[in-house]
């Protein structure tokens, strides 16, 4: 009899198990699967916007393990976009202890994120680490890319190895 029941459960167990189906519902799940891990990338991947409007652009860290600092340099199409301001984000929801600054020098902007040390130093994992915000000048696509000088750091200092860098557009209609 007791043989019977630990059968009886067994195929129970087997029948109600279900392989899950996850609903890819969110815009930037789909295009983070096409990338290798741990990568920087642009959300959206192309924001359209109207002439003379405002145009809110986030750069995305995938995977990427003890985040300390960051310089990001982006590149864009300067005369057909104007960078109004680089806001924080995510990045800095692990501690107060955090800085953010910019230098926008005609289509190259160098932004700089860290930690100061103290007890949190460094973040892992998929986060928003900042946003750009631009006003469009012109009518016509604006290609985003992360320039060579883009890299980031571990609490140590040390370059973590960034895998792949996505691109971005703004694209003005």
């Amino acid at each position: 009899m007791n043989r019977y029941l630990h059968t009886l459960f067994l195929v129970l167990m087997l029948l109600s198990c279900e392989t899950p189906d996850y609903v890819l519902n969110n815009d930037v799940d789909e295009y983070i699967q096409d990338l290798e891990a741990p990568a920087l990338f642009f959300h959206p991947v192309k924001a359209e916007v109207s002439l003379n409007d405002t145009a809110f652009v986030q750069i995305y860290g995938l995977d990427i393990d003890s985040a300390a600092g960051m310089h990001l340099q982006v590149q864009y199409d300067w005369g057909s976009v104007s960078l109004d301001t680089v806001l924080a984000d995510d990045f800095f929801a692990a501690s107060d202890d955090t800085l953010l600054f910019f230098n926008d020098n005609d289509g190259t902007v160098d932004i700089f994120l860290f930690f100061l040390p103290n007890e949190v130093n460094s973040i892992s994992g998929t986060n928003a680490l900042c946003v750009l915000v631009f006003t469009t000048l012109s009518l016509g696509e604006s290609e985003l890319k992360f320039g060579s000088d883009t890299k980031v750091v571990n609490p140590r200092n040390e370059k973590i190895q960034i895998s792949e860098f996505g691109k971005g557009s703004i694209d003005v209609q």
